[in-house]
């Protein structure tokens, strides 16, 4: 049977059978001849209603059939003809499998139906995904793996929506079966395109997999999904640090530390690599190993903002908590904490650049430079309290914001988008701005003033602009205009 355990018991709709049918060679019948004619009229014209009236009229002779010789393969194949051809694929998909257990010479015929059948709802349910519209993409691929399960494609894009929508059990059992069917014997009678498109799919979804093990606290099993995946490709840097959190998260630091380092001293880690290690030591509250991921980050892109933002959150707690440490201890050594704060400074002047119209890097500095004014004296510590008041009184006088920055590059045109939060213009009017794209030095590559309406006071508004460039984007810079 292609059925999995959520299908409808179809076959009720049609006509009860009984458990010890034998098989019976196809017959030609009065019903079966004229479902032939409906199917053949269905197929011959293009007008959609007289198309399913066709279909109807077939699938009620092919019923009658089923009643006069319920052994008689020909009526269900019919039925699953008709069906398909009226969209009701699970009906389809039952009768198929009857005709086929009752002739299974039918098997090649009715896989053309099924794959053909198959493809409308995986086709179907794409649109629906990229919307975001995760219930009725769900109803479409479960259709689609329900006629069809010798391609991975829906299979895989299921278990994945399952997985998001926290069905793990349903999830697991079809990541599995895709790693079942796409390492099998039916990879090798694939074209040489889709054998590397299946070992794609094998590679992703053993990670899926071994993510969702991870999320079910199944650490073992996901450490040996991790090193077998490590075994097939040994510099990939998501799967190396996936496997460190494992490990750290079974109390083995010392070998995670090891992946770390590795991977951040490779000459070949990329931004999105050490970012990645960033943000998950963050989450585990590992701020200084984090701080040096994002660090490096930045050391490979100065002009990656997200990276900058993340190492200054991590120098912050950093030295809240060296901070904090000092104070409880007898004889305090502040050279540390202070150090860390310099280099909290060190990257909030660095974002006031990319974007001077943001608050919480502005209160950033503040941070840094109110830390540094408490732990020296004299006039290096009034200068330093003198520039967090300077930084909090730019705060202030701050009419609006610019946040939740992004941009996207392709075909030498920029994207930027956004959100504009207004604090004291009145609305409707301008707020206006200047957005740009820069390569690696800082050079602009292309840019557009922004001119946004301004929404009521302590509200936001979106934008988005869209400029060409030339030359390789590295990041992005903002610049207040009419001011």
């Amino acid at each position: 049977m292609r059925c999995s355990g959520w299908k409808l018991a179809v076959l009720a709709l049609l006509v009860a059978l009984p458990a010890t049918a034998q098989a019976q060679r196809p017959s030609s019948t009065m019903h079966t001849r004229s479902a032939d004619l409906y199917l053949q009229q269905a197929a011959e014209t293009r007008v959609e209603a007289e198309r399913r009236e066709n279909f109807e009229k077939a699938l009620e002779q092919a019923r009658e059939g089923m009643e006069a010789m319920p052994e008689n393969p020909t009526p269900w194949l019919q039925a699953g003809q008709a069906h398909a051809g009226l969209g009701n694929v699970l009906a389809a998909d039952s009768a198929f499998d009857r005709a086929e257990q009752l002739w299974p010479e039918y098997a090649e015929e009715i896989e053309g139906y099924r794959i053909s059948l198959w493809a409308e709802s995986y086709n179907a349910a794409i649109p629906l995904y990229t919307a975001s519209d995760f219930a009725a993409a769900i109803e479409h691929l479960q259709r689609a793996h329900a006629i069809y399960q010798d391609r991975p494609e829906a299979m895989e894009l299921l278990a994945a929506l399952y997985a998001q929508e926290g069905r793990a059990g349903e999830a697991e059992r079809l990541f599995r079966q895709t790693l079942e069917l796409v390492s099998g014997p039916l990879r090798a009678e694939q074209t040489p395109e889709a054998q590397e498109a299946w070992a794609e799919i094998q590679a992703n979804v053993a990670l899926d997999l071994s993510n969702l093990l991870v999320s079910a606290d199944r650490l073992d099993e996901a450490e040996t999904l991790y090193r077998e995946l490590l075994e097939a490709n040994p510099n990939d840097a998501v799967v190396r640090s996936n496997l460190a959190v494992v490990l750290t998260r079974q109390g083995r630091t010392d070998e995670a530390n090891a992946i770390y380092t590795a991977l951040l001293d490779s000459p070949d880690v990329t931004t999105d690599d050490a970012f990645a290690i960033g943000i998950t030591l963050f989450r585990g509250e590992d701020y200084e190993p984090a701080a040096r991921a994002f660090e490096r980050a930045a050391e490979v892109n100065p002009w990656a903002y997200d990276a900058l933002f993340m190492l200054g959150q991590s120098h912050f707690f950093v030295g809240q908590a060296g901070q904090e440490a000092l104070e409880e201890s007898a004889s305090p050594d502040t050279a540390a904490v202070v150090e860390t704060y310099e280099r909290l400074a060190e990257v909030a002047e660095r974002l006031e650049e990319v974007n001077p119209l943001n608050a919480d890097i502005l209160i950033m500095r503040a941070q840094a430079q109110r830390g540094l004014g408490d732990l020296t004296s004299g006039d290096v510590s009034r200068a330093w309290k003198n520039g967090a008041l300077a930084a909090l009184q730019r705060r202030q006088a701050l009419t609006f914001e610019v946040t939740e920055m992004a941009v996207t590059t392709a075909d030498g045109t920029a994207r930027a988008s956004g959100q504009v939060l207004n604090h004291g213009v009145a609305a409707g009017e301008p707020l206006t701005f200047r957005v740009a794209a820069v390569d690696a030095a800082g050079n602009e590559l292309g840019g557009q003033d922004v001119s946004v309406p301004a929404p009521a006071a302590e509200q936001s508004t979106s934008f988005e602009a869209s400029f060409d460039v030339s030359g390789s984007v590295a990041g992005w810079k903002l610049t207040p205009t009419g001011m």
